[in-house]
C-alpha cells in the first residue's frame, strides 16, 4: 500500500509523490495547485514589505498603461449587448 495524505484545499485523500521529502499538502490538480500560490502570496504580502511594495508598483505602472476611459471604451466595443440594454433603459 502505497503512502497517502490528506490535501489541504479539498481534504481528499491523495496518493504521496516519492520525490517529494517534505510533508506534501497539495496535489498536482489546478485547483489545488492555485490554493497552494495564492496562500504563498498572501503569506508574503503579510511579512515582506518588499513584495508588497513590487505588488504596489505593478499596480501603479499597469494604471498608468491603462486608463480608466480606455478600458471603458474596450469594455463597451467587446460588450454591445451592455452598450444597447443601457441605451434601452434610457
Amino acid at each position: 500500500m502505497k503512502p497517502t495524505f490528506i490535501r489541504l484545499h479539498c481534504g481528499q485523500d491523495y496518493e504521496r509523490n516519492p520525490r517529494i521529502k517534505k510533508g506534501q499538502q497539495y496535489c498536482n490538480a489546478r485547483k489545488c495547485q492555485n490554493e497552494r500560490i495564492l496562500l504563498w502570496k498572501r503569506k508574503k504580502y503579510a511579512t515582506s514589505e518588499d513584495y508588497r511594495e513590487q505588488c504596489r508598483q505593478w499596480q501603479i505602472d499597469w494604471w498608468k498603461k491603462r486608463p480608466v476611459d480606455q478600458y471603458q471604451k474596450e469594455y463597451r466595443d467587446k460588450n454591445s449587448a451592455y452598450v444597447m440594454r443601457n441605451c434601452e433603459l434610457l
